[in-house]
């Protein structure tokens, strides 16, 4: 087994915790440089070359902020003179689903008297597949459903 040499990595831990308390302290600036409706959905997830990486929730959250980024890049540039943002670079990560929430949405249920319904508009159609799909559907009917 190697044994590590601490006298290398003495000099990345300092930068990592450093880098780390950035990052946080970045997180907090960022809500005043978005608008109300974006705040929740993005953070700053590094600050890398003079490039700002905000991640953001969805695609259309992402969207959104390149509407804002010639303010935003503005607002940090004149937060941070030293140290010059020129570039917003955007990525998208969805939020990770829980456990328990293996289905997002419930099962839609089709109740008896639509099934009922969807049958009657059937007999009343002409075009044979169209009549096709309304009975199909109209199968899908749940047995416990008494409405």
């Amino acid at each position: 087994m190697k044994r590590i040499n601490q006298t290398n990595y003495s000099g990345v831990l300092p930068y990592l915790l450093h880098h780390c308390q950035t990052l946080l302290y970045l997180n907090q600036l960022l809500p005043l440089t978005l608008s109300a409706p974006l705040q929740p959905h993005c953070y700053v997830a590094n600050i890398r070359a003079q490039t700002l990486v905000i991640q953001v929730d969805s695609a259309l959250w992402a969207t959104r902020l390149r509407y804002e980024i010639p303010r935003c890049l503005k607002h940090w540039q004149t937060l941070f003179p030293t140290q010059q943002i020129e570039k917003i670079e955007i990525q998208v990560r969805p939020l990770t689903s829980t456990p328990n929430s293996s289905a997002p949405y419930p099962k839609p249920i089709l109740s008896k008297k639509a099934a009922i319904s969807l049958r009657e508009v059937a007999n009343t159609v002409t075009h044979p597949k169209l009549k096709g799909v309304l009975l199909r559907l109209a199968t899908h009917a749940d047995a416990k459903s008494g409405d």
